[in-house]
This record gives C-alpha cells, structure tokens and sequence, in this order.
C-alpha cells in the first residue's frame, strides 16, 4: 500500500501518468509552462499555483519512493 498516503495503490497508475504530463511541460529552468495564472486565468505563461502544484507533487513521489532523502 501507499505508506504515506491515504489513497489506495490503485491511483498510482494515474499519478504515474499526471506525473508524466506535468514533466513534459517543464521548461530547461524547471519552470511549468503552459498554465494559466492570476488574475484572469486567461492566458498560458507560468503559474505559481502550478509550480506549487508541481512541487507538492514531487516531494509526495520523492517521499513515497524514498528519494531524495
């Protein structure tokens, strides 16, 4: 099971694939590319909703992984 989680093994497939997308979109500085941000979420650029997204995101598989410890 996820020892660090509360949702079931069964999602893993698709944090897998979500994790995948949101990696295709980093640009060579790290940066999410392609999110719409404040204050009219209207246009693509960077977010730092999504970059926070990005690092939650991370430091969850780093940890459930055991990387980066």
């Amino acid at each position: 099971g996820l020892e660090a989680g509360w949702l079931d093994a069964s999602y893993k497939a698709h944090a897998d694939k979500m994790r995948q997308a949101v990696h295709s979109m980093l640009d060579k500085d790290g940066l999410l590319q392609g999110s719409s941000a404040a204050s009219w979420f209207n246009s693509p650029g960077t977010s730092p909703e999504a970059q926070a997204f990005f690092l939650m995101m991370e430091g969850t598989y780093n940890r459930l992984n055991k990387q980066g410890s």
